[in-house]
């Protein structure tokens, strides 16, 4: 884009306005392109052992009115499973076990797959639960936050006042209840944030963003 004027405001104008308390359903996670790509994988090994398990079982379609609709006994039993030359049985019904590995193969792979899975969807639900845990913690210190800063507020003012009216107190006091307000409103600052990063991070966890 063209370089341009960016619109700022401050930070106390961001209002993020979420209660989970509820809970979220696990659904919400499908937009995740990890979870979506784990479970991708698992129906595509899941449909890999059907296939396999097809493999085992010669393709053979019987009807009522032709027995054998696209091959006589003969024929099906040469070119299947009892394929002959000479008399003799030729390794085609080997081949039988070999595609029986191959389910077995396939069906390893399935449940690779389908761990492979289950482990995605636990992590993504742990990194939501984080992003949560994050906000919570961090929303919880606004309310006391803002009682210090209130409380050291009032420190500001009564050692300037003394500063006025008493010679007991001088600017040193000043300075050092100004500093402890800074360093509050800092903090508070901070909290916020805080709040705001857990939510992005809470949303990206959630499917949006990049990953």
């Amino acid at each position: 884009e063209a370089p341009k004027d960016i619109e700022r405001n401050s930070i106390d104008s961001q209002v993020v306005s979420s209660d989970f308390r509820t809970g979220l359903p696990a659904s919400l996670l499908q937009n995740r392109p990890d979870v979506l790509s784990a479970e991708m994988a698992f129906r595509q090994a899941f449909e890999n052992k059907n296939v396999a398990l097809a493999q085992v079982y010669p393709s053979l379609n019987i009807t009522a009115a032709l027995g054998l609709s696209s091959k006589n006994i003969k024929d099906f039993f040469k070119e299947s499973l009892f394929y002959t030359v000479g008399g003799t049985l030729t390794q085609n019904i080997f081949q039988q076990g070999n595609r029986k590995a191959q389910v077995k193969i396939t069906e390893v792979r399935k449940e690779q797959a389908y761990l492979n899975f289950e482990k995605t969807l636990l992590t993504a639900g742990a990194e939501v639960s984080d992003a949560l845990v994050t906000y919570e913690k961090a929303k919880s210190k606004e309310a006391t936050r803002q009682l210090q800063i209130e409380s050291l507020q009032k420190t500001v003012d009564f050692s300037n006042e003394l500063l006025t009216y008493s010679s007991k107190v001088n600017y040193v006091n000043v300075l050092t209840a100004e500093q402890a307000l800074l360093q509050a409103q800092l903090s508070a600052v901070n909290d916020k944030l805080q709040q705001l990063q857990a939510m992005t991070e809470f949303y990206r966890a959630l499917g949006g963003g990049q990953f």
